[in-house]
């Protein structure tokens, strides 16, 4: 494997904010074939547009961790996320899709 991807982490909890917290959902569950545009499809089957640039899989130290973040255009779009694609299936995984929350900072 290369170096340089080995390297890669990608924390979604570091971008959650107080600002942007209505209008995102965490996801759990996700294959590892998941893409940002399997996300994208995901969404649309429940009539939500997200880009690819709204969506961010976690890695750690270059693996796919089975978890996303999905910033959405409003709340009533995380409303309609939550109620219509939690426990959806992708590529045979339950997805568990949730509201996020801020977590305190390390000390």
């Amino acid at each position: 494997m290369d170096d340089q991807l080995t390297a890669i982490t990608v924390n979604i909890n570091r971008m959650i904010t107080e600002e942007n917290l209505s209008t995102c959902v965490k996801l759990r569950g996700l294959p590892p074939s998941a893409t940002k545009q399997t996300l994208v499809e995901f969404f649309g089957s429940a009539d939500i547009t997200v880009t690819e640039e709204d969506c961010h899989i976690e890695l750690r130290s270059g693996r796919k961790t089975g978890w996303a973040l999905v910033f959405l255009p409003g709340n009533d779009e995380q409303q309609t996320a939550r109620s219509e694609l939690n426990r959806g299936d992708m590529d045979g995984n339950e997805i568990a899709v949730f509201m996020p929350r801020i977590d305190p900072p390390r000390e």
